[in-house]
């Protein structure tokens, strides 16, 4: 299923055409949609394709030929669940930015503010520790998950930024449907009625 090539959010980092050391363009943020991927596989993923698109930009600045990177299957997922539109860490030396939308078959993810004595009985259901700050969060089928493949040194924006852009058009989509949402700047997420949506 090929993947449609989608505009920065609009956002500061839309406003005008972006460009990185070499004064080119940088091209649209790519939206791939992968269906459900086991979480520990979506990090592994997500670090090896960061590691070969830096190899890669910085072999170019060198004036080197980009590093080889083969392309691997997920272990545990199996070939099948990975047609639709995974990246291939080949692309990545020419990727731009890309935004990355899957679900994870049920798993509990530990913040770097996690207490153990927080999560309750997490029965068969896997925890895995993360890089990430905040607490405890539940993934499971029928959550979308969205992962910010996003330099953001060559976009010349922010983390909060790109968080505030995510926040603002989870708002907007919900507006359609006719909730009133909002965000809260002491707390980063969407709520609704002070329950947080995502």
């Amino acid at each position: 299923m090929p993947s449609p090539d989608i505009p920065p959010p609009d956002l500061p980092i839309a406003t005008a055409p972006m460009t990185d050391a070499r004064s080119h363009a940088l091209p649209p943020i790519r939206l791939r949609l992968l269906g459900t991927v086991p979480y520990t596989g979506a990090l592994t993923r997500m670090r090896e394709w960061t590691a070969a698109r830096q190899a890669a930009r910085k072999a170019a600045l060198a004036g080197e030929a980009p590093p080889a990177a083969a392309p691997t299957i997920v272990p545990g997922t199996g070939e099948a669940s990975l047609r639709r539109d995974w990246p291939d860490l080949a692309e990545a030396a020419t990727a731009g930015d890309e935004i990355w939308l899957m679900q994870h078959p049920p798993v509990f993810t530990l913040g770097m503010n996690s207490q153990p004595e927080h999560l309750l009985n997490a029965g068969d259901i896997p925890e895995v520790p993360t890089e990430r700050g905040g607490q405890i969060t539940y993934h499971g089928p029928g959550q979308l998950v969205v992962y910010t493949m996003i330099d953001f040194k060559r976009r010349k924006t922010s983390v909060r930024n790109i968080v505030s852009a995510l926040e603002n058009s989870i708002i907007d989509t919900l507006s359609d449907y006719g909730i009133t949402a909002n965000a809260d700047p002491q707390r980063p997420g969407v709520y609704v009625q002070g329950k947080k949506i995502a």
